[in-house]
């Protein structure tokens, strides 16, 4: 009886080390299926940007479309905010856009009134990309354009995106001007310490040559 209790043992023993910690061999294929950029190819990259892509995707570019009013393509406020969602659902959807989003045009589109009878407004779709890197594999996310850097970057005039600086490029001219400007202020300020230390070293000593010497009386 005590020999089948020991067997018993040793096969729970067993069981339990076979059962302990996932299996690497089957995790790993499965976390490529999830992130194909993880392969570290090009092909691999543009196969997780076209799965997270709803509207469809042109290699590494994300797409997305939107169905507005006829006549909204000539509206440059529509494009800025349409270019700000473009990368805001970029974003949410694991990729990391890079500089700034790019119209692709404009297609009329017809769609049947919802009732029979019903007067019928002539739509628009307007598409859109921007250049992505899976966030799996991006190893300079700062660089990411977010959609405050195309808010920012956008000034209401009729030019182009490509006509404009990229926002990485921009963000990156602004931190040097900072830095040279805080340099500068610092520079200022020693400079200033430094003067008015030595200002105040000449009177003390102009001060005390200008002393009468004092009489001792006898």
């Amino acid at each position: 009886m005590a020999n089948n209790d020991d067997t018993a043992k040793d096969n729970a023993d067993e069981v339990e080390l076979q059962n302990d910690g996932p299996d690497e061999s089957q995790a790993q294929p499965k976390r490529t299926e999830q992130f194909p950029s993880l392969k570290g190819t090009e092909e691999g990259r543009e196969q997780e940007v076209e799965q997270r892509s709803a509207d469809g995707s042109d290699g590494t570019r994300f797409e997305k479309k939107f169905i507005v009013d006829k006549g909204a393509e000539n509206s440059e406020p529509q494009h800025e905010a349409n270019r700000a969602n473009v990368l805001e659902d970029a974003i949410q959807r694991g990729l990391h856009p890079r500089g700034e989003v790019r119209f692709d045009g404009a297609e009329d589109i017809t769609r049947e009134p919802a009732e029979p009878g019903r007067r019928f407004f002539p739509l628009v779709e307007l598409t859109y990309s921007v250049e992505t890197i899976p966030a799996a594999v991006d190893t300079q996310p700062a660089e990411t354009t977010t959609p405050r850097d195309q808010i920012e970057s956008d000034d209401g005039s009729t030019s182009t995106p490509t006509d404009k600086p990229a926002a990485g490029a921009t963000r990156r001219a602004e931190a040097a001007k900072a830095e040279k400007s805080a340099t500068a202020k610092t520079s200022s300020r020693t400079s200033s310490a430094t003067a008015k230390s030595s200002t105040s070293k000449t009177s003390t000593k102009s001060t005390a040559a200008a002393k009468p010497a004092t009489t001792k009386k006898e």
